[in-house]
């Protein structure tokens, strides 16, 4: 990268920065949000990291299986004395070809989790997700394709 180019990209750093400074002192902030209708609470979650692990066969040339790890943050900007129950949900879609296929195959899987959060209270937790390959497809080639996680309900307790 040439100097103008390295100053440009800690430019677009500094913004970045700036802005998420600027929604967290706003209150909560995330990828998916939603307000818990009696308090007008916000609640949001935000996936923090993804990792992909595949297992090869027993000859070492194609994958038996794969395994995903999503990380996540829940979190609210609630201020009263009792708790609210959040139910999250997150799905991860992976593409994938074989050694005897042509095109790009996708699988996707989706996991529920409950949280109780009190007062401005946040959690961090990690879904495992498994992903079978039959051996006739000799699986070559694995990718996340995509990765969300969001609110299904929230509600005062």
């Amino acid at each position: 990268m040439s100097a103008q180019e390295i100053q440009k990209q800690k430019e677009l750093e500094r913004a970045l920065i700036a802005e998420i400074q600027r929604r967290k002192a706003q209150g909560v902030s995330g990828d998916d949000c939603e307000t818990e209708y009696k308090t007008n609470a916000e609640v949001c979650v935000e996936i923090t990291g993804g990792d992909l692990d595949c297992n090869e066969s027993y000859g070492n040339n194609y994958y038996r299986d794969c395994d995903v790890t999503l990380s996540y943050e829940v979190q609210t900007d609630y201020a009263g004395g009792s708790y609210l129950d959040v139910e999250v949900e997150c799905q991860v879609e992976i593409e994938y070809k074989g050694r005897q296929t042509y095109t790009t195959q996708s699988d996707a899987s989706s996991q529920d989790e409950s949280h109780s959060l009190y007062a401005h209270g946040s959690e961090s937790e990690t879904m495992n997700f498994n992903f079978s390959f039959s051996s006739f497809k000799e699986v070559t080639s694995v990718k996340i394709s995509s990765a969300s996680c969001e609110i299904d309900s929230v509600d005062l307790y």
